[in-house]
């Protein structure tokens, strides 16, 4: 039974400016604002203000983090946690028929033949208002190569010694070369070792032979243990 009326907002609402004296009004709010309404008589009394107060749930911002951020093809597991803000609910897709709805995933990925893996997350707030993420995740093809076979009269000097490939620098590396009857013929601690072929000065003879490598990657702290064996052919 107001005669008139006077509407305000805290914090202040553009979209309220032109309706303080409305009986209706219609806003939209960005953020939780409490508006408040008093009636006025027609004899210039008021009546006790009231208050309600309209909570605003921002859509989520998708973000990601990954430790590490990067596949290690050798170790592919990544962990992955939905950081978005205003998000309270996750549903990850790994585009390969593997889905998860947990804040964190720890994934170990498969089939590294491309030089990235694509990841989506679809990230949600409580009312269920969604955004989604695509991103693509480096894969780092990491291998330690030595050839089957050397021949050390070659006249080509990329096949007449044995030695080991990598595209990485190695922090720590041993390897051992025995022959048939489980001599050791040659050892080296230095990752650029070069095998000619040689024992005690004297050419090796045509044959198989054994070789056992141990390393460690920069930023690891596991040893890896690598076996083969190479062919010295004269």
């Amino acid at each position: 039974k107001a005669f008139s009326y006077t509407w305000s907002a805290s914090p202040e609402d553009a979209s309220l400016l032109g309706q303080e004296n409305n009986d209706t009004i219609r806003v939209t709010p960005s953020v939780t604002t409490t508006y408040t309404l008093v009636g006025h008589g027609s004899d210039g009394c008021s009546a006790n203000p009231l208050t309600k107060t309209v909570t605003v749930l921002p859509f989520p911002e998708p973000a990601v983090e990954m430790n590490p951020d990067f596949v290690d093809s050798e170790n592919p597991v990544v962990t992955f946690q939905d950081v978005s803000p205003n998000s309270t609910s996750s549903f990850w897709d790994f585009h390969n028929g593997d889905t998860y709805n947990t804040r964190t995933v720890e994934y170990v990925f498969t089939n590294l033949k491309a030089d990235s893996v694509p990841v989506s997350l679809t990230t949600a707030n409580k009312l269920g208002c969604q955004a989604t993420l695509d991103f693509w995740v480096p894969v780092q093809l990491f291998t330690v190569w030595f050839p089957n076979a050397f021949l050390p009269n070659s006249d080509y000097s990329d096949v007449n010694v044995f030695r080991v490939h990598s595209s990485n620098q190695l922090e720590y590396f041993r390897i051992y070369i025995y022959d048939r009857r489980g001599q050791l013929v040659f050892s080296s601690q230095d990752q650029n070792f070069e095998w000619d072929g040689v024992v005690k000065d004297r050419p090796a003879p045509q044959g198989t032979y054994v070789y056992v490598c141990k390393y460690r990657r920069p930023g690891t702290q596991e040893i890896i243990t690598q076996k083969g064996s190479v062919n010295l052919i004269r």
